[in-house]
């Protein structure tokens, strides 16, 4: 379990987000992670292969 504190103006964002997706707050948010995390990892194996041809 996580708990963040964000400004009343995200938190409006996320709550019209999630509506639109039929979803909530919870799951924007989760899923924004599990792609922020995915990037990441995406971007560190690029740079290990760019690493590797040098």
């Amino acid at each position: 379990m996580l708990t963040i504190r964000l400004e009343e103006e995200m938190e409006k964002e996320l709550d019209c987000i999630a509506k639109a997706q039929g979803s909530n707050r919870s799951v924007v948010v989760r899923e924004a992670i599990v792609r922020y995390l995915e990037d990441n990892e995406d971007l560190k194996l690029a740079k290990q292969s760019l690493a590797d041809t040098k």
